[in-house]
């Protein structure tokens, strides 16, 4: 009876002990569950934060590709600005040279130089029948700076001192300019090789004095071995009276008269 006893404390003992331990057990069981549902949630935020990186990265690398389209678009554009300026540089270059060319330093003072000696002696030819004035073609001018200009002007030597044309005035200064355009025109004449015989003069006589238009009448009279015509458009009637054939033309009425 007593082992029957024993055995049922014996078992007894044993059935609270495992019912500790389950007890225990269970209570492991649920903070185990506590703190991995924590872990669970704490992943799961650190998950969503490393989406949204991702994301950003995906919205960044768009934005990074667009850029750099963008980047190789001015590039392009760059090198055929560049490619642009190299040929404009290298018009720029021929114009540069040209301009240098046709200055007064270049191909037309050269030809100038040619010509002087024959433009000098056709300038000799007029000036002889008005023995007041003497005309010399000058090719350089001496500036303010002390600098020399290449430049092509005429100098007068009227016996009292030389001057270039400009500073003079009045019926003096047209009279020399008068010289120096015939001079010219006769010139161009002989360097084309064409036989002009026709000469024509529009208002030769303006802003001259009566000795100054005698003068340059004078001249164009000795002209006529060169021209077989000389044709002279003027107001000046004083003047007009000394030449051999005159055509008189007469507004009246509202009509042209030629006498």
């Amino acid at each position: 009876f007593f082992t029957r006893i024993r055995n049922r404390e014996k078992c007894s003992k044993n059935t609270i002990t495992m019912a500790k331990i389950i007890l225990n057990t269970n209570l492991v069981d649920s903070t185990f569950i506590v703190e991995y549902k924590s872990i669970e949630v704490d992943i799961n935020k650190k998950i969503d934060i490393v989406k949204n990186i991702i994301t950003q990265d995906k919205i960044s690398q768009a934005e990074i590709k667009k850029e750099l389209e963008f980047c190789k678009k001015g590039i392009l554009e760059s090198l055929e600005l560049e490619s642009q300026i190299k040929e404009i540089t290298t018009e720029i270059s021929k114009i540069s040279v040209l301009s240098t060319a046709f200055s007064n330093n270049g191909i037309p003072q050269l030809i100038i130089n040619s010509a002087l000696p024959q433009l000098q002696d056709i300038l000799n030819i007029l000036t002889k029948y008005i023995s007041k004035y003497s005309i010399q073609i000058s090719t350089q001018e001496e500036l303010k700076s002390g600098s020399i200009k290449e430049t092509i002007g005429f100098i007068i030597d009227d016996g009292i001192k030389k001057r270039d044309v400009k500073y003079f005035s009045g019926g003096e200064k047209k009279l020399l300019k008068s010289l120096i355009r015939l001079s010219l025109s006769i010139f161009q004449t002989q360097r084309t090789n064409r036989n002009y015989k026709i000469l024509f003069m529009d208002e030769a006589f303006d802003s001259l004095d009566k000795n100054n238009a005698l003068r340059l009448l004078k001249i164009l009279y000795n002209l006529s071995n060169r021209f077989n015509q000389i044709f002279i458009v003027s107001h000046f009637t004083d003047v007009l009276y000394n030449l051999t054939n005159c055509i008189k033309l007469e507004k009246i009425s509202n009509k042209t008269i030629i006498k």
